[in-house]
């Protein structure tokens, strides 16, 4: 997910660049990357969030597996910022209600672009998408630039803007569902970056796998489950592929 958001120049961002980077591999990133990712060395409630370990792999940052709350730590070195209240002055004793958006503004937008991609209409498809892009550059000029792509090309832009702009709330799982490509974008590792700091304070940025064992079956995967309760219900039923 990380390194689906672009670059702000509109290019996407190299993984074999980590290996090579001694401090923020992740600058210079749609803006929408860090309005919903936390990653080491960004700023978070006025802390620096701190994921890297010390190279004797026995001690680390507050945020790391070492720090106080090690246990807690996130696997990957990157944890939600989206919908977190950053007003809270104590986590373990403040308290805050996040209203649920169940279609927003961006969506509807992202929805008609869809629309009217499949009824021939690219232009219109293209100027939606482009809506929302011109939203997320929050008025800083020369980023994220307008899509041109047309055909094939544009519904893969189509999809991957959904991908970014609707991040975490709820839509990926059916998008990729409905566009019966999970077996594409499902059936792979999950994947996390060790962060490791040098005595001279240089990091080092490695790409690492948390888990592997992540798969999409296909058809299955594809659909639920009939409850046996529905089908002890009515004999005429028949149970969807690869459920007994």
């Amino acid at each position: 997910m990380v390194d689906s958001y672009e670059n702000e120049d509109g290019t996407m961002p190299n993984p074999a660049n980590y290996a090579t980077a001694t401090s923020d591999p992740w600058k210079n990133r749609d803006p929408r990357f860090y309005a919903s990712i936390l990653c080491d060395g960004q700023t978070f409630r006025g802390d620096v969030v701190d994921f890297w370990e010390n190279e004797d792999g026995k001690s680390g940052g507050r945020s790391s597996r070492f720090g106080n709350e090690g246990w807690n730590a996130a696997k990957t070195s990157y944890t939600l910022r989206k919908f977190m209240d950053e007003s809270l002055k104590n986590a373990w004793s403040d308290k805050s209600k996040q209203p649920w958006v169940f279609c927003r503004l961006g969506e509807i937008y992202l929805n008609y672009a869809e629309a009217k991609y499949h009824l021939g209409d690219e232009a219109t498809a293209r100027e939606y998408v482009n809506k929302i892009r011109a939203r997320a550059r929050g008025g800083k000029a020369g980023i994220l630039p307008d899509i041109t792509e047309t055909g094939d090309a544009l519904l893969k832009r189509i999809q991957h803007e959904r991908k970014i702009e609707l991040a975490f709330e709820d839509h990926r799982f059916f998008d990729v569902r409905r566009w019966k490509i999970a077996e594409q974008t499902d059936n792979m590792p999950g994947k996390g970056i060790r962060v490791v700091r040098k005595p001279n304070g240089d990091k080092t940025y490695t790409i690492i796998t948390v888990q592997p064992d992540r798969k999409f079956i296909t058809p299955n995967h594809y659909l639920l489950p009939i409850p046996r309760s529905e089908i002890q219900k009515n004999d005429k039923l028949v149970q969807n592929p690869g459920y007994k």
